[in-house]
């Protein structure tokens, strides 16, 4: 299955400015790891997260996979994104540790919902059971415009992905099977790779 990809547009972005959150870094990373659960059968995980160094700068990547252990066969969900389709429907969070020691929060999400209801291959499909997967992309632009901060190996990063579908996986002729609900990933500390 290919990856879900963010390509950046002008319009259509909700980003909140990084701002500090008042917590206890190592506390909220606890936390954070009770809200993940199994919701309608389906269960958010997030399996790699990483900043890679690019010619460009630096790029934030999440690998996903949404596993279904519910009776119902075919399993069918929006794949997770931040482009318009997923609007109002997923925001992915980051916490980090700055250098004062305060944690400081970030979120990404996309902001003004495409009004066609999304085609079919924006959604993904499991018969077997086996999990549906993609990756989701930040690049520098976005990254370093809401962060303020170039990350480095020695930053405690972790990030988190909230994803509550609501465009159902049927429609006229396609065979879709339907699936709504409210996921919540684990929280997942990012490796940022060293500067190239």
């Amino acid at each position: 299955m290919a990856p879900s990809v963010l390509f950046l547009a002008a319009v259509g972005l909700s980003d909140t400015p990084a701002e500090p959150v008042g917590a206890d870094y190592d506390d909220l990373l606890k936390r954070r790891a009770a809200v993940q659960q199994r919701w309608n059968g389906a269960k958010l995980t997030i399996s790699n997260a990483r900043i890679e160094d690019t010619d460009t700068g630096q790029v934030l990547k999440v690998d996903w996979a949404i596993d279904y252990s519910g009776p119902r066969l075919p399993f069918t969900v929006l794949k997770p994104d931040l482009g318009p389709a997923c609007a109002l429907q997923i925001e992915l969070y980051g916490y980090w540790k700055d250098r004062a020691g305060k944690t400081m929060h970030f979120n990404f999400k996309p902001d003004i919902p495409d009004v066609r209801r999304p085609p079919p291959d924006r959604f993904a499909t499991t018969k077997d059971g086996k999990p549906v997967t993609g990756t989701i992309t930040v690049f520098e632009e976005r990254l370093g415009e809401t962060t303020r901060m170039r990350f480095t190996a020695k930053t405690p990063l972790f990030v988190q992905l909230d994803f509550h579908p609501r465009d159902r996986g049927e429609s006229e002729g396609d065979g879709l099977d339907a699936w709504t609900g409210a996921l919540t990933s684990n929280p997942l500390t990012v490796t940022i790779a060293d500067p190239k």
